[in-house]
């Protein structure tokens, strides 16, 4: 029964080590073939701001009247390009204007608003994101009572993008429908991804998983780095924590600071948010005074220390195959050697 089981946990839980057709392209290809005139873009915010493909955009469409819609949380620099182009007919948003040192509005945006050559659909910073909420998950709208009362909501209504009704279950009050945004294409900025388009975008995300989600036609999306090996690149996203998700929540660990273990969970003993450290003496010992004391014994005993110079060749010859499996697009072999690839 023990191999069958193996066998089993394999079948159902073994990472294949390449997960589709790679998805990889240069900037100037993604744009071309899927932004197209009279798009609606999300551009995601945060402080993953996709910057490289903004401005791609600008330059294969400067010249021309694409009358995009955007979708973004806040627009000012560098972004205004887009506006200043005349590459946008519409923008929906919760904030335009400049947010360094202090916010203040942003004269090239400003201008375009004034003269009609900009329209502007106002959002609260909640109900932007519960719009892209509503078109990742594939419902028609999502009920909030943010905007009633207000402009926003009076405007909002004008366009037909926000429905006010009485309580459905006969509660007393109204509630208000913010209709789905679904874009044609959302723009990302990322930590990394593999070729086959697994991405791990960096916290704080915001709203930009909705918007990519939401989006018809996907996200083009650029990344800090993509080496890291075709088969599990996880835990290597980030040089100061690893971030290990599960079905039942997740487990985050810090390398350069306290808590070192964050475990958030729906079931107890974690449920909610745990955090584990260890402290005083106990964090001493684990970190520094064990490492120290194994030292000096191998030194007085005269014997290898555990792990030693062998192991370390090894863990370092697992880091270059991840390198030159990522290089050469295909699974390594041990020992393996530099694989030659035609130009």
């Amino acid at each position: 029964m023990i191999p069958l089981y193996h066998d089993a946990i394999d079948r159902r839980l073994a990472l294949p080590l390449h997960e589709g057709p790679d998805k990889t392209a240069t900037l100037s290809e993604a744009v071309r073939r899927h932004v197209h005139a009279g798009d609606t873009v999300y551009l995601g915010s945060a402080h993953g701001r996709p910057n490289p493909a903004v401005y791609e955009l600008v330059r294969q469409w400067w010249g021309k009247s694409p009358a995009f819609t955007l979708a973004v949380v806040g627009l000012g620099s560098p972004w205004t390009a887009l506006i200043h182009g005349g590459l946008v007919r519409r923008v929906i948003t919760t904030f335009m204007g400049e947010g360094y040192p202090f916010p203040t509005p942003q004269a090239l945006i400003s201008r375009a608003v004034l003269e009609g050559r900009l329209e502007v659909s106002n959002w609260s910073m909640l109900t932007f994101p519960l719009r892209l909420l509503a078109g990742a998950m594939g419902v028609p709208f999502l009920p909030t009572r943010s905007l009633l009362g207000s402009s926003m909501e009076e405007d909002n209504t004008r366009s037909g993008e926000f429905l006010t009704v009485d309580d459905p279950f006969g509660a007393e009050g109204r509630v208000g429908y913010a209709r789905a945004l679904v874009p044609d294409v959302a723009l990302l900025h990322a930590w990394a991804a593999d070729r086959a388009g697994n991405v791990i975008i960096a916290p704080p995300m915001n709203e930009n998983l909705y918007g990519a989600m939401a989006a018809k036609n996907g996200a083009i999306v650029t990344v800090e780095s993509s080496w890291h090996a075709a088969d599990w690149y996880g835990p290597l996203a980030s040089p100061d924590r690893c971030t290990l998700p599960g079905t039942r929540g997740e487990i985050e660990l810090h390398y350069q600071k306290s808590p070192q273990i964050e475990i958030a969970s729906l079931d107890e003993p974690y449920r909610g948010r745990v955090y584990l450290d260890w402290e005083g003496e106990e964090r001493y010992e684990s970190c520094y005074r064990n490492i120290l004391e194994e030292f000096v014994a191998c030194i007085q005993e005269d014997r290898p220390p555990v792990p030693d110079a062998t192991d370390g060749a090894k863990a370092l010859e697992m880091i270059l195959g991840a390198y030159e499996a990522d290089r050469v697009n295909q699974a390594v072999t041990f020992p393996f050697e530099t694989v030659a690839v035609n130009a």
